[in-house]
């Protein structure tokens, strides 16, 4: 593997992994904090609950993403 395709597995990891991050702020943070400043009504609280856990999960799945592209590093 050349030097500049390496950077370019470095790169796509490091944009896979600011996505991750993404996610993790809006779909799990912000539904959170709404939740806890103003948890007027039981169905939206499960909503949120829902959306929260649906967020980190995919946060979590796209932070494996990023771990399995720089895997590839590895190989050679």
């Amino acid at each position: 593997m050349t030097e500049s395709e390496r950077e370019k597995v470095k790169l796509r990891a490091n944009y896979i992994n600011g996505v991750a991050i993404a996610f993790a702020a809006v779909a799990v943070i912000a539904p959170l904090y709404g939740l806890v400043y103003n948890p007027t009504e039981l169905k939206k609280f499960a909503v949120g609950i829902f959306i929260a856990f649906g967020g980190g999960m995919s946060s979590w799945e796209l932070h494996g993403m990023a771990q399995r592209t720089l895997s590839k590093l590895d190989d050679d």
